[in-house]
C-alpha cells in the first residue's frame, strides 16, 4: 500500500522552466490510495523533492530525490529519480507527465510508476503506482 501511494508522486527536475519551477516550489498535498483516504505530501526544492506517507502504524515515512522538468514538452514532463526505499534500497526512475493551473495551486501528475515507461496521456490512479494525482497547493 505504502509503495503504491508515493509511487505515483516520484519526481525529478532540471531547470527548465523559472515559471513552472517556482510554482512547484513548496508543499503539496493529495489523497491517494484505492479509497482515496491516504494523505501524502510532496515538497517541491530546487532540485530536491520530499515524499511524506503515512506507514500504516500511526508514523510517517519520508522519501527524498531529485526531480527533472522538461516544461517544452507536450504534455509537459517530469522525472522522478535518485529515490531510494525506507530500507535504503535503490527505487527505479519513475517517468511522468504534468500540468500545473494558472494560479500556480493545483498541480495534475501521471506517471508510469518505478523502472516503467512514461505515459503519454493522464490516466485513472491504480494500485500499481501508475496514474494520474491531483495535488493542491498548502498555503
Amino acid at each position: 500500500m505504502i509503495r503504491g501511494a508515493f509511487a505515483v508522486v516520484f519526481l525529478s527536475v532540471s531547470v527548465s522552466s523559472a515559471s513552472d519551477l517556482d510554482k512547484l516550489k513548496g508543499k503539496w498535498t493529495a489523497k491517494v490510495g484505492a479509497n482515496q483516504d491516504v494523505e501524502i505530501t510532496v515538497e517541491f526544492q530546487d532540485r530536491l523533492i520530499l515524499v511524506t506517507v503515512p506507514d500504516g502504524n500511526g508514523g510517517e515515512i519520508q522519501l527524498e530525490g531529485e526531480y527533472i522538468l522538461d516544461d517544452k514538452a507536450s504534455p509537459k514532463k517530469i522525472d522522478l529519480i535518485r529515490f531510494t526505499s525506507p530500507d535504503g534500497q535503490p527505487i527505479d526512475d519513475n517517468l511522468g507527465i504534468y500540468e500545473i493551473n494558472e494560479a500556480g495551486d493545483e498541480l495534475k501528475l501521471c506517471t508510469g510508476g518505478p523502472g516503467q515507461d512514461r505515459p503519454d496521456a493522464f490516466v485513472p490512479a491504480g494500485n500499481d503506482g501508475r496514474g494520474t494525482v491531483v495535488l493542491r497547493k498548502k498555503k
